[in-house]
């Protein structure tokens, strides 16, 4: 890296964190809330990659009910499905290599409101989180990496 290079920015879903079962997780509590099956495995590799009003569109398949379950799915606090979240195995090693000579950011497409992605043992390792139209800074300003990082 060049020597003008001072944040890498890095995408949540499938780069930090394998979040299929978390994915998995996530649309099954939604199926059930509105009193529908659990997704069947070739259901669950569609949502997986796609976005979340695709994923909607795909399993409720009823415009009715699909405005219920936007509406519903944005009272969600997805910190809930966090914990099924699995950190990609060498991410804290290479994060021990660029700090602190770099800072570091998550990239998401996730919709606001988002929480931070990140389990609390890697929160303060990145500075800043931009998730579609919005940008938070994590409340630790003066960037001090930990010993996970």
């Amino acid at each position: 890296m060049t020597t003008t290079t001072k944040v890498i920015a890095f995408d949540c879903d499938g780069v930090l964190f394998d979040s299929q079962h978390a994915n998995t997780v996530y649309y099954n509590h939604l199926l059930a809330h509105f009193g529908k099956p659990a997704m069947t495995t070739e259901q669950s590799t569609y949502v997986h990659m796609s976005t979340g009003d695709e994923a909607i569109a795909f399993l409720f398949n009823n415009p009715k009910i699909i405005e219920q379950v936007q509406s519903y799915r944005r009272t969600l606090d997805y910190q809930r499905f966090i914990k099924h979240m699995q950190i990609e195995p060498s991410l804290k090693n290479l994060l021990g290599k660029i700090h602190p000579s770099y800072k570091t950011a998550i990239a998401t497409n996730r919709q606001p409101p988002c929480q931070s992605p990140t389990p609390l043992s890697l929160t303060y390792c990145f500075y800043l989180m931009k998730c579609r139209q919005l940008s938070y800074r994590f409340t630790h300003q003066a960037f001090r990496p930990k010993p996970v990082c």
